[in-house]
């Protein structure tokens, strides 16, 4: 470093703001550590930490400074990687909480959707009920041959009220055994027919 200025060995890029740094430091007497890039003989950049020292002569007046430069090259190599990791670590977590976000709106969108549906089912379920409880002829409903449900024109018609009717098979309906066995027959054909088409 003979008959070089310190600031010929500063990377390029560094150079100004370290001048202008030790330039400040001149003057108000106070010297922060610095860390900059400095090439060696070879060109391989080293990051190098700086520790300085202000000098000045017994007036008070700035002589200069004195400082330990220490080779930080790799904890900077270090620093930079974690620092990449937790970018993209952030960039993930920022990515997470947007897919999230989108998941919680479409399923907000689906519950209120699901409560449309609902409403307008059980709207029609009342609309329907309405009509078979004013219908002017018999309506009932059974299953597997077993009355489920009737409306009351039904029980009018029929003679019987609601609590003799629901859960009985509707054997009751039928003068014999076996008419009853014959319409079971064209039941089972009508529903063995639907199911093939």
């Amino acid at each position: 470093m003979e008959n070089r200025s310190f600031s010929d060995y500063l990377h390029p890029e560094d150079r100004g703001k370290i001048v202008a740094a030790f330039q400040k430091a001149m003057i108000y007497k106070k010297a922060p550590s610095i860390t900059f890039r400095m090439p060696d003989s070879d060109g391989n950049i080293h990051w190098i930490e700086n520790y300085p020292h202000f000098q000045s002569d017994e007036n008070g007046n700035s002589r200069g400074l004195i400082g330990v430069l220490r080779d930080v090259t790799k904890h900077k190599a270090v620093e930079d990687e974690l620092k990449k990791y937790q970018n993209h670590l952030e960039e993930l977590v920022e990515l997470r909480t947007y897919e999230l976000k989108a998941a919680n709106e479409n399923l907000k969108l689906e519950i209120t959707e699901r409560k449309r549906a609902e409403e307008a089912l059980k709207e029609k379920e009342r609309h329907i009920s309405s009509l078979f409880d004013v219908a002017p002829i018999g309506i009932g409903f059974s299953y597997n041959r077993k009355i489920l449900d009737a409306n009351e024109e039904a029980y009018r018609i029929l003679g019987y009220s609601k609590d003799v009717v629901i859960g009985k098979d509707t054997r009751m309906y039928y003068p014999s055994d076996e008419h009853y066995r014959e319409v079971g027959k064209v039941i089972e054909a009508v529903i063995r027919e639907r199911k093939t088409h």
